[in-house]
């Protein structure tokens, strides 16, 4: 009797757990599809993009971030299924070197004299990659939270390793269509 009740409390949690994952990236989601929605709105009724003359933004801190984010949700897959700590520990690296990568690609757009404040181009760049990377430090603590279960190999609360799963592959998934759309079309 007590180890039904006890399995039942686990179940429990873990059905709590999963819908409270699932609400936060709705949510996310809805917060996305917002700036993507202003985006379009602009772009399509803009005679010339980029705006006032500017040139497109140099591909590579966008191409090289692309390149770490699949990678990085690939190996957490890995992980994932395998219980890997290298694998783990590869995504949290190229989790690192994505967001190191954001910081580089906001410097070379000073350098290009394009800031959050020069006009709408510049805004939705900005706005774009600043929430975007807010969402991964707060993904990179989740994978740092992580960190000494992964290392001690206790991979006992799976329900921690599949919601943390969700939401970095919901970010990846969510930089792709950022890169995509303000990058490459």
């Amino acid at each position: 009797m007590m180890v039904e009740k006890a399995e039942n409390i686990i179940d429990g949690k873990t059905v709590v757990a999963s819908i409270g994952m699932l609400v936060t990236i709705i949510s996310l989601s809805m917060l996305f599809a917002t700036l993507f929605l202003s985006f379009f709105l602009y772009r399509f009724q803009a005679t010339q993009w980029p705006p006032m003359n500017l040139d497109r933004v140099d591909q590579f801190f966008p191409a090289l971030s692309s390149i770490f984010i699949v990678s990085s949700s690939w190996f957490y897959e890995v992980f994932r299924s395998k219980k890997s700590k290298y694998s783990f520990l590869l995504s949290l690296c190229l989790g690192l070197a994505f967001f190191t990568t954001q910081f580089l690609f906001w410097q070379d757009l000073k350098s290009v004299g394009i800031f959050a404040s020069s006009g709408i181009y510049g805004s939705l760049i900005y706005a774009f990659t600043w929430i975007h990377s807010g969402h991964m430090a707060i993904g990179l603590a989740m994978l740092f939270y992580l960190l000494p279960s992964v290392l001690k190999e206790d991979f006992t609360r799976k329900i921690r390793i599949v919601n943390i799963g969700k939401f970095w592959h919901f970010l990846a998934v969510v930089w792709l269509m950022i890169y995509l759309f303000l990058f490459v079309l």
